[in-house]
Formats: structure tokens, C-alpha cells, sequence
């Protein structure tokens, strides 16, 4: 469970010493950009954590990752794993479906024709079959008309501007190289089985069409 603030201890302990309000009002002052590197540093962990998890698990050498520039705005792709094969049409992703990295959800989202072409009919098909096949731990949720594949984030993890979950977010570990960090492993398990549904298949969809 992430920690839950008691917001009146903290604000009788805030005004409760002038030394304690300076500092306070100091850090409120840098509030958003303390919570971007956090979410920065976050995303970096994952992206190493990732590119070793695919190297364990066989998946090939050709899979790339990249991050938003801008953590804020509302329907940002805030992290993407993607293969060289897929071009420029397809990706797994973090997404925010409200400002300041809140409510995520994570998938594949259809590329611009991907709701009428028999190409996402054929994607919509496998990622259905593949998922409810139980082999992955990976929610079973319906294709709809702007992603292929689209659960929300745990409620515990889905609000990257609060501070419960920036608190997640930035745990570490003392033994840094085996980091095991909720928040880390949940996003991992999560993009390493969706790279191991589509590692294969999805080329071979692009492949035919």
C-alpha cells in the first residue's frame, strides 16, 4: 500500500518552527520540477531495467525506448517501447489521460487507420487471443476505436501528481543493481509480456499486409 499523508500533522509541523515554514515554502516553490525529476528518474530506472529484462528473455536487439520531453499535458505518451520492424506505426506505452501524469493507462494504441484496416482488425485479433490465453499476467480488456490494447494502471500507481505515488515512484533499494521498487516491477512485468505477445506476431502481421 503507498503511503497515505496526514496532511494536518504536516501543516502543524510546517508552522510550527520559522526554520521548518522557510524550508517548506522553498519547496514549494521548485514543486513541479522536484516532481519531474522524480518521474524522470523513475522512467530512466525503467528503461534500464527493460532493455536488460529483453536481452534475458531472447527478444532481439532492435527495441528502442523514449520518453516525453513533457510530463504535463493531458493524453501524453509518456514512455514508449518500440522494435525498428514496427516503424513508426506501432507502440507499447505509458499514457496520461489527464494533466500533470495523471489517471495512466498503458498498451498499444492503433496508429491513424488502425480502427478500419484489416491490419488492426488482424492485431485486435492476436493481442485478444494471446492475453486471454492466461499466460501473461496481463488484464483482458476489449479493442477499442483509439487503442489495440488498453488497461488502466492500478490505482496504487495510475497518479504520478500526488504524492503517495511519487513517493512509490522514487523508492529504491539499497542494493542497486537487483532494484525492487513496486512501482518499477509492476510497469516492467507489464511491458516485457506485452513484448513477448507481440515480439513475433505483430512483424508478422506487418509482414502480410
Amino acid at each position: 500500500m503507498s503511503k497515505t499523508f496526514d496532511k494536518e500533522a504536516i501543516k502543524a509541523f510546517i508552522v510550527s518552527d520559522q526554520e521548518n515554514l522557510q524550508i517548506s515554502l522553498g519547496v514549494l516553490s521548485v514543486e513541479s520540477e522536484i516532481r519531474e525529476h522524480i518521474i524522470d528518474n523513475f522512467l530512466s530506472r525503467l528503461e534500464k531495467r527493460l532493455l536488460k529484462e529483453i536481452n534475458k528473455n531472447d527478444l532481439g536487439d532492435d527495441w528502442s525506448v523514449s520518453k516525453a520531453d513533457d510530463y504535463n499535458p493531458i493524453y501524453t505518451k509518456l514512455f514508449q517501447l518500440t522494435k525498428k520492424s514496427w516503424g513508426n506505426k506501432y507502440s507499447i506505452v505509458i499514457q496520461s489521460e489527464q494533466s500533470n501524469a495523471n489517471r495512466l493507462c498503458y498498451g498499444i494504441p492503433r496508429g491513424t487507420d488502425g480502427a478500419i484496416s484489416s491490419e488492426g482488425g488482424d492485431i485486435d485479433r492476436f493481442l485478444t487471443k494471446a492475453i486471454s490465453a492466461g499466460k501473461y499476467r496481463l488484464e483482458t480488456v476489449r479493442p477499442n476505436i483509439s487503442w489495440h490494447y488498453c488497461p488502466w494502471v492500478e490505482p496504487e500507481l495510475a497518479n504520478w501528481g500526488s504524492p503517495e505515488t511519487l513517493s512509490l515512484l522514487a523508492f529504491k533499494t539499497e542494493d542497486e543493481t537487483n532494484d525492487r521498487n513496486k512501482a518499477l516491477e509492476y510497469f516492467c512485468e507489464k511491458f516485457i509480456s506485452l513484448a513477448k505477445v507481440t515480439n513475433v506476431e505483430l512483424d508478422k502481421i506487418l509482414q502480410s499486409n
